[in-house]
C-alpha cells in the first residue's frame, strides 16, 4: 500500500473537493495540512535525514518529530483526488534544525507557500489542545460576505451567529475570531492570527477568507459548515425590514447549562 492509500490522504481530496464544489477555494486559493497518527506516519517508512530538505525558520518545538500531510503550492482542490502524487505530499519536521523534509509526494514541486503559517498555527493549537491535528485556509463565501455588510466587533459577530439557531452556540462555543484587514502574508496578519487561535478553533480574516483549526478534517469541516449557514441566514434575514432579534442571552445559557458547554460567556449582557 502506498501513501495515497491512507484513508487521511482519501479523506482529504474528498473533502478539498468538496470546499471547491461550495466555491470555498477558487483556483490554488486554499491549504490544508493534517499531522499524521504515530500509525500513519510509520506506514511510509522513511527515513528520517533520507528525504529532499528545504529551509524553513521558526519552527515551534512542539511540532518537531512530526510527520503533516500538506496540499502543495497552487494545488487546485478540484483535482486533487485526480493528481495526490503532485498536488499533496507529507513533510517530515525534524526533531533540530532550521528545516523540513520530504517524505512522500509533492512530484516537481512543494508544499504550499504558507506552510510556515500552518506549522506556527499547529503549535499554538498543540498547545491548547493535544488532540489538535487541521489547519485549513479557504475562502468561505457566507462568511467572507459577512464581512462586507456585517459588524466587525468580534463579540456583535459572534452573537450575531449565536443568535440564529441552538447548534451555533453548542458547537462554536469558542466563537470565531476576527482578524480586521490585513495584507495577506505579512508578520501583523501572522500575529493577529496567532494570537486569536489561543482562543478560538476558527478565525475570520476580513475581506478575505477563514483559517481554521480541528481535531480531524470532518470536525472542521462541519464546523465550517454551521458557521456558513448562520453567516448565509444572517445575511438573508437583512432584506426584511422587520425581524426578530434571534435566540436571546438567556437562550444561549439555557443551551450552555443544559449541555455543560460553555467558552466566551463574557461575549453576552
Amino acid at each position: 500500500m502506498g501513501w495515497t492509500d491512507l484513508a487521511v490522504v482519501k479523506e482529504t481530496c474528498d473533502l478539498c473537493y468538496k470546499m471547491w464544489e461550495k466555491g470555498w477555494t477558487p483556483g490554488g486559493g486554499g491549504n490544508v495540512s493534517v499531522i499524521l497518527s504515530d500509525e500513519e506516519a510509520a506506514s511510509l517508512d522513511y527515513v528520517p535525514g533520507s528525504g529532499r530538505t528545504l529551509p524553513m525558520e521558526g519552527i515551534p518545538g512542539n511540532v518537531r518529530g512530526l510527520y503533516i500531510l500538506v496540499t502543495a503550492t497552487g494545488s487546485a482542490f478540484r483535482a486533487l483526488k485526480d493528481d495526490p502524487e503532485q498536488l499533496l505530499g507529507v513533510i517530515y519536521v525534524p526533531e533540530q534544525g532550521d528545516c523540513y523534509e520530504i517524505a512522500a509526494g509533492f512530484e516537481g514541486g512543494k508544499p504550499t507557500g504558507e506552510l510556515d503559517s500552518h506549522l506556527a498555527a499547529h503549535g499554538v493549537r498543540l498547545e491548547q489542545d493535544p488532540a489538535h491535528r487541521v489547519i485549513m485556509h479557504n475562502h468561505a463565501r457566507a462568511i467572507l460576505e459577512m464581512t462586507h455588510v456585517g459588524p466587525l466587533d468580534e463579540r456583535e459577530f459572534n452573537l450575531a451567529l449565536w443568535r440564529m439557531i441552538p447548534e451555533a452556540s453548542l458547537f462554536l462555543p469558542d466563537g470565531l475570531g476576527l482578524v480586521g484587514w490585513c495584507v495577506p502574508c505579512t508578520r501583523d496578519m501572522a500575529a493577529l492570527t496567532l494570537e486569536s487561535m489561543r482562543s478560538h478553533r476558527i478565525v475570520v480574516w476580513a475581506f478575505h477568507g477563514i483559517f481554521g483549526s480541528g481535531r480531524s478534517l470532518p470536525e472542521l469541516f462541519g464546523n465550517l459548515e454551521l458557521a456558513e449557514l448562520c453567516c448565509q441566514a444572517w445575511l438573508d434575514v437583512q432584506r426584511f425590514p422587520e425581524r426578530h432579534a434571534g435566540i436571546p442571552d438567556e437562550g444561549i445559557r439555557g443551551i450552555w447549562d443544559r449541555f455543560k458547554v460553555t467558552e466566551h460567556a463574557d461575549y453576552l449582557d
